[in-house]
């Protein structure tokens, strides 16, 4: 979720339909160890967004530690352990899913992690069910023994990336076997969750204490609140005046300090599923500043034609 689940977006789902917990995007510990400038300045959340998991990766346990002192510092609700990362290059460094079956280096991370913490913030893991092959009880029982708060399963290996169809059976067999060594880990599942009821769905056949959405925010910012109507069906002009007020905030909170083509990757969300929307979209894309976007979303959404 790297220039995802930034400030500006997890603000922006606050105000729409918030959820129980929010994530951070994707933070190296290395940085967060060095105090890199930029990374710092993504460390700020408003108290809409509690509560809120910091996600960490990274290799080194001793930038763990120094990583969770600093986040302790700055007022997380918890920290969160990426495990699971299908990328590439990341995987080549052995961090996120190339940890998977590299136990003696996982329990240094959660232990760095949780002595940097001091107690004061419960520390999870999300992870994968293997690298090439499902690994899940192996994987799952021995990450299960670490005495996690939590624990989040995406139910694909990292080489699938997000291909075929998230396996839910596999989330069952983690509860089965947190259930059977008597572990007080919550069991979270994500993967594939098309709506909050298919979510609650999914939990109550697998015994999952809860889910995780991705993806599925991107869909439906409303995700969260079912009283709401999904985005889809949405009108145009709602559609348009998201894109704006997701570009005003970005705007304000960045200015010239984030690059304004990160913004493209929202514009995905809400520019679809109306009459033309795809020329709307490739005019959209080919914007490259914040005055351009808003002379085009101005434009649209003062036509009598909107709707």
């Amino acid at each position: 979720m790297e220039d995802v689940t930034d400030r500006v977006f997890r603000g922006l789902i606050a105000d729409l339909a918030p959820p129980d917990l929010f994530f951070t995007e994707f933070i190296a510990a290395q940085a967060l160890a060095a105090r890199r400038r930029t990374t710092m300045a993504a460390l700020p959340f408003s108290e809409p967004e509690r509560p809120i998991a910091a996600q960490i990766w990274g290799i080194e346990p001793e930038q763990f530690y120094q990583a969770a002192v600093l986040l302790s510092e700055h007022g997380y609700d918890a920290i969160d352990i990426n495990m699971g990362c299908p990328a590439r290059k990341i995987i080549k460094k052995g961090a996120c899913a190339g940890l998977i079956g590299n136990l003696s280096l996982t329990s240094e991370l959660i232990h760095a992690t949780r002595e940097g913490a001091a107690g004061r913030l419960p520390i999870s893991v999300k992870t994968r069910i293997g690298i090439e092959q499902p690994v899940t009880e192996e994987w799952c029982g021995f990450l299960l023994e670490q005495n996690l708060d939590a624990l989040t399963l995406h139910p694909r290996t990292a080489v699938q990336m997000s291909e075929g169809t998230a396996d839910w059976q596999h989330v069952r067999t983690c509860v089965a076997i947190r259930d059977s060594m008597g572990s007080s880990t919550v069991i979270i599942g994500n993967g594939d969750v098309q709506s909050l009821s298919h979510g609650r769905r999914l939990s109550q056949e697998t015994g999952a204490d809860g889910i995780m959405i991705g993806r599925g925010i991107f869909a439906n910012p409303y995700f969260f609140d079912e009283s709401r109507t999904p985005l889809r069906d949405c009108s145009r002009a709602t559609k348009l005046s998201l894109a704006r007020e997701h570009t005003r905030r970005f705007q304000a909170a960045y200015g010239s300090s984030r690059n304004f083509e990160i913004l493209k990757k929202f514009y995905k969300c809400y520019i679809v599923d109306f009459p033309g929307w795809e020329d709307d979209f490739r005019e959209l894309m080919q914007t490259h500043s914040y005055a351009e976007a808003y002379q085009l979303l101005d434009f649209w959404l003062e036509s009598p034609e909107i709707s």
